[in-house]
C-alpha cells in the first residue's frame, strides 16, 4: 500500500467508527472533508452534549508501535484554534480499529511536539 492508500484506509476506518458511534439522527452531520487540506482535519462530525449536537473536527492518524505520528503545521494551528472541538483519532490499520481518541490534542497539552522538518531558503 502507498502512503496515500494507507491514509485513505485509516480515514475510512475512522469515518465508519464515527458513524456507528452516533445515534442515527446525527449521522447525517458526519462528512469526510480530507480533500480540503486547508481545514487541517479529515472528518467533520458532531458531539452530542445535553441533547444538542456540537461541531467536532477529527484529524486521522495511523497508529504505530513506536507511539509517534507526523502532524503538519497547518493541522497543529487548526486543531489549536478548534480547542475542545478538535480530536485526533489514531487508527491501527491491521486490526481496522480506532485505538485512541485524543480530545483537544494541542491546547490540552496531550501531545509533545518536536520539529523534524524545516523549510530552507536563500
Amino acid at each position: 500500500m502507498t502512503t496515500f492508500e494507507i491514509g485513505a484506509e485509516a480515514e475510512k476506518i475512522a469515518l465508519d467508527f464515527e458513524l456507528y458511534s452516533l445515534d442515527v439522527k446525527y449521522r447525517k452531520k458526519v462528512r469526510l472533508v480530507s480533500s480540503s487540506h486547508a481545514l487541517g482535519y479529515d472528518i467533520q462530525s458532531c458531539e452530542v452534549k445535553n441533547g444538542r449536537p456540537q461541531f467536532k473536527a477529527i484529524e486521522v492518524k495511523t497508529w504505530n508501535k513506536d507511539g509517534y505520528f507526523y502532524i503538519s503545521k497547518n493541522q497543529v494551528e487548526m486543531l489549536s484554534l478548534l480547542g475542545d472541538s478538535a480530536w485526533i483519532y489514531l487508527v491501527d490499520i491491521p486490526s481496522r480499529k480506532v485505538v485512541r481518541m485524543i480530545k483537544n490534542p494541542i491546547g490540552g497539552n496531550c501531545l509533545q511536539l518536536a520539529p523534524v522538518n524545516f523549510q530552507a531558503f536563500f
